[in-house]
């Protein structure tokens, strides 16, 4: 982390650079205040020559010495003192290194004070808020509230993003729905209200705009029907975070259901192991290692989509669609279709209580995937398209279904078939010509 050292504000302890050179080191607003744009109480000054260099320096070292292949960089705005990234002394140095150009370099593209998701050039890569507010709201959120916008925002966060990267590519986006900060996907479905108790702030600390969904209760329960459709709609973020075109992220522990019991906050760890529940979520920050039936069925749904991923997703994910229909194939690349089996036209584009989607992906010219996305409360009756699309199609995954234990199903083109609430699932479409 270059952005803000632990000294805190100009009152605060002499740890590091504050008593190398105050005034150097941090960024100020020349009357001895720090400016703080990082919420830690300063902000180093990154842009100095003097910072550049030293910042370099680490980032090599952490590649040649350590081993690592790529960074993410928090609070990537506060690393630069203009209105935009193209300035930045140490961006520029980055990108002329000829080491460190060669790597992954990720940013979070906001701080305190600014926001700047899609501005950074290429080969950097940003953390995609958009993509995970959008997969949220459509799985969790608009049933929260009792109304929806429709499915465009979805859509564009499926295909990649295409609105905020338009000049990159999909590669730009790091898909997530779940990270270090905020809920875990099992909080996600477990909570509507944040519980940050254990950090001592009254609770004040923590976002409390989260798009979560507690299924009706508050919290764990042993209520059987709850606790099916929470498992099931993890299993469908996932399912949507891992065939989404962009690169997915997958935040340590959601493979097997990791909960931080409702904490949104989770900087607080414990300093004794004399007692996991103590100021620490109750135990929650720590890994389940003896997994049960559900956490190993999310643990294959990992797998599974993976796979699946690397399959058929592999070569098609690197570009954006055209939606363009091939005079080869007279296939589009990309397709989105009605509850009826036909493409979506402008109408339902426009209809906001639309809760379901369809898009298939044109693999090769041999097979494609089909995504029917069930949002809803009720259990939804979706039409598989034609011939045109396919003469096989092939259920390989059901987010309803378990995975160890799951026969795919197997139908013909333009079958009607049924996909129960809060689902996904994932069709192989295949051709003899």
């Amino acid at each position: 982390m270059y952005n803000h050292t632990a000294e805190g504000g100009v009152g605060g302890p002499t740890l590091s650079y504050k008593g190398i050179d105050n005034k150097a080191y941090y960024r100020n607003d020349g009357h001895g205040n720090y400016v703080d744009v990082t919420g830690c109480g300063n902000t180093f000054a990154a842009s100095n020559p003097h910072s550049v260099r030293q910042i370099i320096d680490s980032l090599r070292w952490w590649i040649e010495v350590v081993g690592v292949d790529g960074f993410r960089f928090d609070l990537a705005t506060a690393l630069y003192t203009s209105s935009s990234a193209f300035n930045s002394s140490l961006m520029s140095a980055i990108e002329a290194d000829s080491v460190l150009r060669n790597f992954k370099m990720i940013a979070e593209p906001w701080d305190m004070t600014r926001y700047a998701l899609g501005d950074f050039p290429h080969p950097w890569r940003e953390w995609n808020d958009a993509y995970r507010d959008s997969v949220r709201q459509f799985w969790l959120g608009d049933l929260v509230r009792g109304f929806g916008e429709g499915v465009s925002d979805i859509a564009n966060s499926i295909s990649g993003s295409s609105s905020i990267f338009y000049y990159r590519g999909p590669t730009s986006s790091i898909n997530f729905i779940a990270a270090h900060d905020g809920f875990t996907v099992h909080d996600l479905v477990t909570y509507n209200e944040k519980n940050n108790a254990s950090n001592m702030e009254n609770n004040a600390d923590g976002n409390t705009s989260n798009r979560s969904w507690n299924v009706g209760i508050e919290g764990e329960t042993n209520d059987p029907t709850v606790n099916e459709l929470r498992h099931r709609l993890k299993k469908s973020l996932l399912a949507t975070l891992m065939l989404s075109s962009g690169v997915p992220m997958l935040n340590m522990g959601d493979e097997v259901s990791r909960t931080q019991n409702g904490a949104n906050n989770a900087y607080s760890l414990p300093i004794t192991f004399v007692d996991e529940s103590a100021e620490t979520f109750g135990g929650g920050w720590a890994l389940p290692w003896d997994l049960d039936r559900s956490a190993t069925d999310m643990l294959l749904t990992v797998q599974t989509l993976a796979k699946i991923r690397q399959t058929y997703l592999a070569d098609v994910a690197s570009e954006f669609f055209t939606g363009i229909v091939d005079q080869g194939t007279t296939r589009k690349d990309i397709a989105w279709f009605s509850l009826g089996g036909r493409e979506m036209t402008d109408d339902h584009w426009a209809d906001e209580e639309k809760r379901s989607i369809t898009v298939f992906v044109e693999a090769d010219p041999s097979r494609g995937l089909l995504l029917l996305m069930n949002s809803s409360l009720q259990e939804t009756v979706f039409t598989l398209p034609d011939t045109q699309w396919g003469q096989s199609f092939r259920c390989i995954f059901d987010a309803a279904q378990e995975v160890e234990s799951y026969e795919p199903v197997i139908q013909t083109p333009s079958a009607k078939v049924v996909v129960p609430a809060h689902t996904t699932q994932v069709w192989l479409v295949s051709r003899t010509r």
